[in-house]
């Protein structure tokens, strides 16, 4: 099955790419480069908090039939490990619990050597075929 597009202008305009989506997962990239970086030449915090949000919220919109819903986020939970250094991140999610309205996830983002950068726990309020008014 082909991999579906974001659908999303900020994402895409960041530079954050869709590797691989199914039901419960989703595995997202971003390579940085200055522009994404901090006055320490770091990845600003505010990418990486972006990052993990949309794939711990993406994690719970693919349906079992294979079509992308939509939610908003209720709560995100951020954990900074280690620095992102510039070059390419690596974001997994997975859901971990709730049920049709509201999902619970977890994320973590991994820098181009697999270190853990930072991890995610989220609560999503899932809004059907419609976009939250």
């Amino acid at each position: 099955m082909q991999t579906p597009k974001l659908d999303n202008p900020y994402l895409e305009n960041l530079g954050v790419r869709l590797d691989a989506w199914q039901p419960g997962h989703v595995v997202m990239s971003l390579l940085t480069d200055e522009s994404h970086a901090n006055r320490t030449g770091v990845v600003q915090g505010g990418i990486v908090a972006t990052v993990l949000d949309a794939a711990a919220g993406y994690a719970g919109l693919m349906s079992e039939e294979g079509e992308p819903g939509h939610a908003a986020t209720i709560s995100l939970a951020i954990n900074y490990v280690a620095p992102a250094r510039l070059g390419a991140l690596r974001v997994e999610a997975r859901i971990t619990g709730g049920g049709r309205k509201v999902y619970f996830s977890e994320a973590k983002v991994f820098d181009a050597g697999g270190n853990l950068v930072a991890t995610a726990q989220g609560s999503f309020r899932r809004y059907g075929g419609q976009r939250p008014a």
